[in-house]
């Protein structure tokens, strides 16, 4: 069917014989006659195109069907009955909403929704709404424009729907409206916990050197709170900062891992203080204040008796007493993840893992190298004579350490050690000039001058000191512990294989 198009004017036109028609007024005030026939004759329906359909009631002797687009007016019985389209089709049809969700993204608090009907409505109230995944807390507003506020669900997460039921409001004529949703909402007010860590909650027997792991149930980033560590007494033992938590979330930012940078006291009962807002999950929740407490390990005392012992040591504070013999503390690692300070008569062995207190404890093994720590014995003998007979940077040579160490160890002398060492530096038999000359510059620093060297050659001939007995004698010195740096060693221990 073609359709007939008016003017951009006022146009008026009259259609008052029977058959199918398209017409469209275009621009301007348009008015469309029907003769003498009367707006009852028909059935006047708005079609989801906006064009006006005209039908001839079921029965009619003559059929008529129009289409009307863009009239204003509808003029029935030789313009005597009028019809105003705007206002016709708005009295007759109930009023609907167009519902607006200001919410962007995912809600954490009240949701707003604008609610604009189509022609002004009374009787909107709260219990005027189907909700799940919150309620209805406020509804304002009046004639065609509402405001309803949804409070999502505590503690929860998931989408809220938001319903209008149908017959909630009525215009002036009495209409109500259909049932309307708006889109769905997501929303999210499940605050980030602590879903599980080391230690756990109420642990006993925690390592006194190892880090505080603590998981949340959901990814996160840091906060404002901040993280503290207590004993018993309430002594602050760590802190972290809002920016030292963000710093330290790993794992997809599900885990915040703490290292307190201390030994921490042996039985002792600590108390992780998480404050508020600590971490924040992506939704902007904030994390609530908690806290939870854990016993550290008591010191395990593991004591040798006159032999050789051997100590491995893993996590927890240990207290070590080799006793007698030539005892070693073995453990797992290299030397870098460890400190090793002296303390009272023994040492303090230090990591992530492990604290342990040596007393009577010779040497230490880790997985990359070994130390003798006793300077005031076999290892200081061996340092001395290296010293002495093959230089001061012999005694960083741990091959040679190792040979010195292995000897004193199996119960080699002194003095035995000294020939030893004079012999592979300068050959059996050695002439007393050749020792003096060795012994007196590696410790003096210098050759030395023909008085001297005379003197203590004819100590050598007249038989008052053998090669041997000099060379202690000379390692002894006052300067040959400075060069050999005994005090440097004492603090780190003699390297040796």
């Amino acid at each position: 069917m073609a359709t007939i198009f008016l003017t951009n004017g006022n146009d008026s036109r009259l259609l008052d014989r029977p058959g199918t028609y398209v017409v469209d007024g275009l621009a301007g005030r348009d008015t469309m006659e029907f003769g003498t026939s009367a707006s009852t004759d028909y059935e006047i329906t708005l079609g989801a195109d906006g064009g006006v359909h005209v039908d001839s009631l079921s029965g009619a002797s003559q059929q008529f069907h129009g289409t009307f687009y863009n009239f204003e007016v509808f003029v029935f019985r030789n313009r005597s009955e009028r019809i105003e389209l705007a206002t016709y089709f708005s009295a007759s049809q109930p009023p609907t909403v167009t519902i607006t969700d200001f919410t962007s993204g995912t809600a954490i608090g009240p949701v707003s929704y604008d609610l604009a009907f189509s022609k002004p409505v009374t009787g909107l109230a709260a219990d005027d709404f189907q909700v799940s995944g919150g309620s209805v807390i406020a509804v304002a507003g009046s004639s065609s424009g509402y405001t309803v506020t949804v409070q999502p669900t505590a503690g929860s997460e998931g989408s809220i729907s938001f319903t209008l039921k149908a017959g909630a409001v009525q215009d002036a004529a009495g209409l109500s409206n259909a049932d309307t949703s708006a889109a769905a909402q997501p929303y999210d007010t499940l605050a980030p916990r602590v879903a599980a860590g080391s230690p756990t909650v109420g642990a006993t027997g925690v390592s006194t050197s190892g880090p505080i792991v603590i998981d949340f149930s959901e990814p996160v980033h840091g906060g404002t709170g901040t993280v503290v560590l207590r004993d018993s007494a309430g002594t602050q033992l760590g802190f972290w900062s809002s920016s030292d938590v963000g710093a330290l979330l790993t794992g997809t930012r599900l885990t915040l891992t703490l290292a307190p940078g201390r030994t921490l006291p042996a039985a002792a009962t600590l108390r992780v203080e998480l404050g508020a807002a600590v971490v924040q999950d992506t939704a902007g929740n904030a994390f609530a204040a908690s806290s939870f407490t854990f016993t550290t390990a008591g010191v395990v005392t593991q004591t040798g008796g006159a032999g050789n012992d051997v100590f491995t040591l893993t996590r927890g504070p240990y207290a070590v007493d080799g006793a007698g013999g030539i005892d070693q503390a073995v453990v797992a690692g290299a030397r870098s993840v460890y400190t090793l300070a002296p303390a009272g008569s023994g040492y303090t062995l230090a990591s992530a893992d492990l604290t342990a207190s040596l007393s009577n404890v010779e040497r230490v093994g880790f997985g990359d190298q070994k130390l003798a720590l006793d300077m005031t014995g076999n290892a200081g003998l061996v340092a001395r004579t290296l010293g002495a007979v093959f230089g001061r940077a012999s005694v960083n040579d741990a091959v040679y350490a190792g040979i010195g160490l292995q000897l004193v160890d199996g119960g080699t002398g002194y003095t035995a050690l000294m020939q030893l060492a004079l012999d592979a530096k300068l050959g059996a038999g050695a002439s007393h000039a050749a020792v003096v000359d060795l012994l007196y510059t590696n410790v003096v620093g210098s050759a030395p001058s023909a008085e001297a060297r005379a003197f203590y050659v004819a100590l050598l001939d007249n038989g008052t000191y053998t090669p041997a007995i000099l060379g202690t004698i000379a390692a002894d010195t006052e300067l040959n512990l400075a060069n050999i740096d005994l005090v440097g060693l004492t603090q780190h221990g003699l390297v040796y294989i």
